[in-house]
């Protein structure tokens, strides 16, 4: 792990991402509620909503305009985002291939070396996602219910849990400017797991919200 990145992560003990799509006055972009016609963009923030770092999407010219992709595609269509840190410096890069009932995240280094995997595994009634090393070692998982729709708990191999990434109810200023913000909690996690949970968040918000 990089000095930069080592920096990095030992500020996600407690954080939440809030997504920045539709930044403006309510009813502003109203239609980027309905159209997604914007990147993905995500401020990542301590509690007290100190911004420490940003994902953004990377998104190249194709044929198919992109709020169509969006939305019309938006659980299906491979998805590029780079994270930076609050000096502006790239220090991992996620990379989504999505199918129609599951999808492979695969995560990379500042220097473009991959670092670990996240799968969506299909089950009709749980949102299941593993974590795993480069070398493919499961690490964590998420197990959520869809009873709970909002809260995605997140456990050790040992089924012990260890965080836990939950949607935040959103206000009316949220809701009219398509903005959310999901909280995270790592208290308990390694370095490298908490690095899968905060592109997890990043993957579920996208896939789910």
């Amino acid at each position: 792990m990089t000095p930069a990145l080592q920096a990095f992560v030992e500020k996600l003990n407690k954080f939440q991402i809030h997504q920045t799509l539709g930044v403006g006055e309510p009813g502003q972009k109203l239609s980027a509620h309905f159209a997604h016609d914007d990147p993905y963009e995500y401020e990542i923030q301590k509690l007290d909503k100190e911004v420490i770092g940003m994902a953004q999407e990377e998104v190249k010219k194709e044929l198919v305009p992109f709020f169509i992709r969006n939305y019309y595609l938006r659980h299906q269509r491979n998805i590029k985002l780079k994270i930076i840190n609050e000096n502006h410096n790239p220090i991992l890069y996620l990379k989504r291939s999505s199918y129609v009932l599951a999808s492979t995240t695969l995560i990379y280094d500042e220097h473009h070396e991959l670092f670990a995997t996240i799968k969506r595994q299909f089950h009709p009634f749980i949102r299941k996602y593993e974590f795993r090393t480069k070398n493919q070692e499961l690490i964590g998982f998420v197990h959520a219910p869809i009873t709970k729709i909002w809260t995605f708990p997140i456990y050790n191999p040992r089924k012990r849990k260890i965080g836990i990434i939950k949607k935040r109810f959103p206000t009316i200023r949220e809701f009219l400017t398509y903005r959310e913000t999901l909280k995270v909690q790592t208290g308990l996690m390694s370095p490298e797991e908490k690095i899968m949970t905060l592109s997890a968040s990043i993957i579920i918000s996208i896939e789910h919200f």
